[in-house]
């Protein structure tokens, strides 16, 4: 069988047929003005790249960003160099890698990067939101104001508004609605004349948590699903499992514990589909809040469990505060106050670390649970004293005016989102009445560009056609032995060669094995030589049969063959040999209207020696053929 001519044949083909593709783009779009498209470096398509990777999932872009900078970052320019880190640290962020995007912000800065720059407003804003990750709120704050002041004295619109969506961000850490809702709606009027529907959804998923915050529930779920219909039509499953998760929180505000849980685990399935585990965990401990809710306590230990087996070794400050306080109150299930305590005592001492504002849900949780213990160890006092503390911390909280003011804004925001949506009717109503004028105006031009490109194309097939015939035939008489349609001695050679420096490198074994017709110039002299150019044809055939996809048979010699088999010992070998002989042995040669028996003799040997050549196989399978003979011909020896 000769394989290897049709991987030198497709070769070819595909060589020719991308030559086609290309003159044909090239000739089709020359009638267009392709002057005006930007035209990219290689290191713009790279960076262009890794966005497209990270709408998809951060970790390949990550991935990606990570080998470009280990392969190329010393020969990067210090600017293109200070582009990547950026990016870098910005996919760190997205998937809680906190440390590794701060070591990359860290090198950014090394490189004294131009903070008026696209890059360098990146670089704030991707700061900031590490910091806030950390708990660190004094030092983010300054980090957005100063890319804030930036974004506008540059003009930078999209920077301008990833500013507006990350102050929100913080405000809403701050339990402080009213900006958090402020900052969203400068965000979402950017983000609109910016036309980016991408954009948009990815605001639309920070505003569910804004919504739910101010437990305007109902539109954050409707945010949300908008959202998460867009992610999973596209298949960008991570951006989904954020959406699922800011869905499951406002299922739970709301009570709707199927909902929740169904929710939660959505965002295992999706970070099953993107390889990626880091959300696993938090889904984890999202079903162990459904179920403690639900009075399913076992459940609820069971899967809190599962989010400590599954969780890195570092964790945000928020996520511990929250895992703390869920076995707090699985203790006090459990009557286990003195655990209890414990647990509630590390929330206390993590919060004392952080600002006090961003702390004030936490700290009504913490006193209605030191209440809970001091009244079950019957110290009543004490547990009036905390429950009285927890509600007037709660009441500073839910005031009346704050709650008059957000309403304020919310529907100030609400009634924004509808008319920038009558804006977009309004505009694309515009555009598809101007394509209609348009369109009419070039549909002549447009015919006789797809009919000249479709004669022209034409017309390059049929050369392409007239080339991929004559190549291949030259390629089959430079290649291939013309009687049997095996590989030719210089091919098999060549491709034995090639094979064995391959196994060498892989330290896999190697095999030859050369068989010759017996008594061959008989068959010449008693039924001429197109009775022996008939046995040729047939035994050839024969022995295909027994060839895999990896192996090549090419007829070396008058009557002789060569099988190499790559990844093969001598003792499979010398199986394949004997199943090649015997079907020779069984079959009948009808030659001249007459059957004739013929045999072949085999010698098979086998790679021992690392310093060994192909020519050094061959030539001791020859010595194992010529042994064969000796002891009686149509018999397989394998060399010693």
């Amino acid at each position: 069988m000769y394989v290897k001519k049709e991987n030198s044949d497709f070769t070819l083909n595909t060589v020719i047929y991308l030559r086609l593709a290309l003159i044909t783009f090239f000739l089709f779009f020359s009638f267009k003005a392709y002057s005006s498209s930007p035209n990219f470096n290689t290191i713009s398509k790279a960076f262009d790249h890794f966005e497209e990777l990270s709408a998809k999932d951060p970790s390949l872009a990550l991935e990606a960003a990570t080998k470009m900078m280990t392969e190329q970052g010393s020969t990067l320019s210090q600017e293109n160099k200070t582009t990547l880190l950026a990016k870098i640290a910005q996919y760190n962020y997205f998937l809680g890698n906190v440390t590794q995007g701060i070591a990359a912000i860290e090198q950014a800065y090394a490189l004294n990067p131009d903070f008026n720059s696209d890059t360098g407003l990146l670089l704030l804003i991707t700061h900031g939101a590490l910091l806030l990750s950390k708990g660190e709120l004094e030092q983010t704050m300054p980090l957005y104001a100063k890319a804030e002041k930036i974004a506008i004295a540059t003009e930078n619109t999209k920077r301008l508004a990833e500013v507006y969506s990350y102050i929100a961000g913080y405000y809403s850490i701050l339990h402080d609605d009213i900006q958090a809702l402020k900052y969203f709606h400068q965000s979402y009027v950017l983000v609109e004349q910016l036309n980016n529907e991408l954009e948009m959804m990815y605001l639309k998923s920070q505003m569910t948590g804004a919504y739910s915050n101010i437990h305007d529930n109902e539109n954050a779920i409707k945010l949300g699903n908008e959202a998460l219909s867009y992610f999973i039509e596209r298949e960008f499953y991570f951006d989904a499992l954020y959406v699922q998760s800011e869905l499951a929180n406002s299922y739970l505000n709301i009570k709707d514990y199927n909902k929740a849980k169904i929710a939660f685990e959505n965002v295992i399935i999706f970070s099953k589909k993107t390889l990626s585990e880091a959300s696993i965990p938090i889904a984890n401990f999202g079903l162990a809040e459904v179920y403690f809710a639900l009075e399913d306590y076992d459940k609820s230990r069971e899967y809190l469990q599962i989010f400590h087996e599954t969780r890195p070794a570092e964790v945000l400050t928020f996520t511990r505060v929250n895992y703390l306080v869920l076995e707090a109150k699985l203790a006090i299930t459990d009557n286990n106050l003195v655990l209890a305590q414990e647990k509630i005592s590390e929330v206390e001492a993590t919060l004392d670390t952080l600002d006090k504002n961003a702390t004030l849900s936490w700290k009504v949780k913490v006193l209605s649970i030191k209440a809970k213990i001091a009244y079950l160890n019957k110290d009543y006092e004490s547990a009036y004293l905390f429950e009285r503390e927890s509600k007037e911390l709660h009441n500073t909280y839910q005031n009346t005016q704050r709650e008059t003011i957000r309403s304020k804004f919310k529907i100030l925001f609400d009634t924004d989102q509808t008319r920038l949506q009558n804006k977009i009717l309004a505009r694309d109503k515009l555009l598809d009445k101007a394509a209609l004028k348009s369109a009419e105006q070039e549909k002549w031009i447009q015919y006789l560009i797809i009919l000249f490109t479709l004669a022209l194309t034409c017309f390059l097939i049929f050369l392409v056609r007239r080339q991929v015939k004559t190549s291949k035939y030259l390629n089959k008489l430079a290649n291939t032995d013309a009687l049997t349609g095996l590989a030719n001695r210089r091919f098999t050679f060549k491709y034995a060669e090639n094979k064995l420096i391959t196994c060498k490198n892989h330290n896999s074994p190697f095999a030859v094995v050369v068989f010759d017709i017996d008594h061959f110039k008989i068959v010449n002299d008693t039924y001429g030589h197109a009775g022996g150019d008939i046995a040729l044809i047939n035994i050839a055939k024969i022995a295909n049969e027994y060839v895999r996809e990896q192996d090549i048979l090419g007829r070396i010699g008058g009557e002789e063959f060569l099988l190499v088999l790559p990844k093969t010992t001598a003792k499979k070998a010398r199986m394949v040999a004997q199943r090649i002989r015997a079907a020779i042995d069984d079959n009948d040669f009808l030659i001249n209207e007459l059957h004739v028996k013929i045999t072949a003799s085999f010698g098979v040997s086998e790679l021992s020696n690392p310093e060994h050549s192909f020519n050094h196989l061959f030539q001791d399978a020859d010595d194992a053929l010529y042994q064969a003979k000796a002891l009686g011909r149509n018999r397989v020896e394998v060399a010693k």
